[in-house]
């Protein structure tokens, strides 16, 4: 049996990092709380007995080797950045009690033929850059360094933010893992969809993960003044945005199994007296089929 008190107390320690007044955590990537998070988490790896690195983009990576050193690796991990105000068990859960079962199994001495390496993968959440999944596309070397120009609200890269973090934004080829070179991937990672607790399950086997597509959609209208337009001859691009989400939802729900969810939303000039001029909203569309997922977009797209 792991040591469920210790694995508890560094899910509280850890979740002080990043604590918001409202109780919620706030880690960004590429942050002084995520570089906090990194070293608390470092810690318990070493205090495991791991072998402690960062790779080229950022993921946190402790290695436990196994009786074939050259074996290809498992992998057990989730991530420890967040979205705002966040859970405090969404990611550190399935980095740390990879942690605790290595460290278990080192008090034990247990061994394995495979090496095994828990990942904390970097900005898996995508919520400062609304541009995710860095450290695993780097680790899989599908990430280009194109695609480092996204930027946070205050008008930072990526690319600026990683080189503020100590890392070559040149260099994230190197965090790819070459082919064979893993064997199996595995992640604990607490519900938040709700389903199992309604039926008043413990646990579920994940069988397939829902592939996602980001869009930024733009609606332009006119402004003019609040008081003085009447309604028949506006052009409101706000109330054009509201239609255009509840399409989301209507072509979201004829499926079953896809969903649509609007997260973000910005109104230009943005004046309580002003007929807005143009309007911008984030879609995060997710289902397993691509191809479902992929035609409920474009439905949307054409309504």
């Amino acid at each position: 049996m792991i040591n469920g008190d210790r694995l508890w107390n560094r899910l509280l320690e850890l979740g002080t990092i990043g604590k918001q007044p409202s109780g919620g955590i706030t880690r960004l990537s590429f942050t002084k709380e995520e570089r906090a998070a990194k070293e608390k988490v470092a810690s318990y790896m070493k205090e495991a007995g791991l072998a402690v690195y960062e790779d080229a983009v950022g993921n946190l990576i402790g290695r436990k080797e196994g009786k074939e050193k050259d074996a290809p690796a498992v992998l057990v991990g989730s991530h420890i950045d967040s979205v705002y105000n966040g859970g405090m068990f969404d990611g550190p859960l399935g980095v740390l009690a990879a942690v605790e079962v290595l460290q278990t199994m080192s008090e034990r001495g247990v061994k394995t033929k495979h090496p095994i390496e828990v990942v904390a993968f970097t900005d898996e959440e995508g919520a400062r850059f609304s541009y995710g999944m860095i450290g695993s596309r780097g680790m899989a070397g599908t990430l280009s360094e194109e695609e480092l120009v996204h930027q946070d609200k205050h008008g930072i890269s990526l690319a600026a933010a990683m080189e503020e973090a100590g890392l070559d934004p040149s260099k994230i080829g190197k965090a790819a893992r070459r082919k064979g070179s893993v064997k199996a991937y595995v992640e604990l990672h607490i519900e938040q969809g709700r389903v199992l607790e309604q039926a008043n399950l413990p646990v579920g086997i994940v069988t397939g993960i829902a592939g996602l597509i980001w869009a930024k959609l733009t609606v332009k209208g006119k402004a003019e003044h609040a008081g003085a337009t009447p309604m028949p001859i506006r052009r409101d691009p706000l109330v054009a945005a509201a239609q255009i989400i509840q399409v989301i939802e209507q072509e979201a729900k004829k499926t079953g199994t896809t969903v649509g969810t609007v997260g973000q939303m910005q109104v230009f000039p943005g004046g309580i007296n002003i007929i807005p001029e143009r309007v911008e909203f984030s879609l995060d569309l997710r289902d397993l089929d691509a191809a479902v997922r992929d035609s409920v977009f474009l439905s949307i797209i054409e309504r």
